[in-house]
């Protein structure tokens, strides 16, 4: 059986006693956030201006993330702190 990390995207980095790469959660908890506030703040500008502009923006972001999860589809992704 081929390796997740053979036919996928490489992200995160390797760690002893995982098979596959790990990513750092405080970093993916950090980019999350950051999206969320661009988000809430296109969506505040959006309801005050009465335009659309604003969301038009957005939305690729949010369609982004399930093309990028489908990329890595079989691949476990586990924090470092389970070991």
């Amino acid at each position: 059986m081929p390796h997740a990390t053979d036919t996928a995207p490489r992200t995160g980095e390797h760690v002893d006693g995982y098979e596959v790469p790990v990513l750092d959660e405080h970093a993916v908890r950090i980019a999350a956030g950051i999206l969320l506030a661009i988000g809430i703040t296109a969506l505040t500008i959006t309801l005050a201006s009465d335009s659309i502009r604003p969301l038009q923006t957005w939305i690729p972001a949010i369609v982004a993330t399930p093309v990028a999860r489908s990329r890595d589809a079989g691949a476990e992704v586990h924090g470092a702190a389970a070991a």
